[in-house]
């Protein structure tokens, strides 16, 4: 399987334009214009578009962690063990997991069996509140 075509941009880590593998369309050496979606700070790695965002990207460090302040976004996949990745406007997703416990919160049995069931009903591209 192939994750896309890697781009050296100048920085320590290759860039990955995901499910671009038509060597005829980007051939090994050519130039293309690419834009960086994303990166993680903990890996350096660098997602990028052929296409600008529509809107900058935030950085995680302005986002309120109050557990208060509300944020929409848009699902990018579900992990059947994790929980929804969310797009929400920033360099890096956001994980809305399948259990709030997991990450501190408090919840009782029924309340996190039906949140869990949510999170799970989750599909590709719905926007979430």
């Amino acid at each position: 399987a192939s994750f896309g075509t890697f781009f050296s941009i100048g920085t320590e880590c290759q860039a990955l334009l995901p499910d671009i593998c038509d060597e005829e369309s980007m051939p090994i050496g050519s130039t293309h214009t690419i834009y960086v979606i994303s990166k993680r700070e903990t890996t350096g790695k660098l997602v990028c578009s052929l296409s600008p965002a529509p809107v900058p990207k935030s950085h995680l460090r302005h986002l309120v962690a109050d557990g208060r302040t509300p944020y929409q976004g848009i699902v990018e996949s579900v992990d059947p063990n994790i929980g929804a990745f969310i797009d929400v406007g920033c360099e890096a997703s956001v994980v809305l997991p399948l259990s709030g416990e997991a990450y501190g919160g408090t919840t009782s049995d029924v309340e996190s069996k039906a949140a869990e069931e949510e999170v799970r009903e989750l599909q590709v591209g719905q926007e979430v509140t």
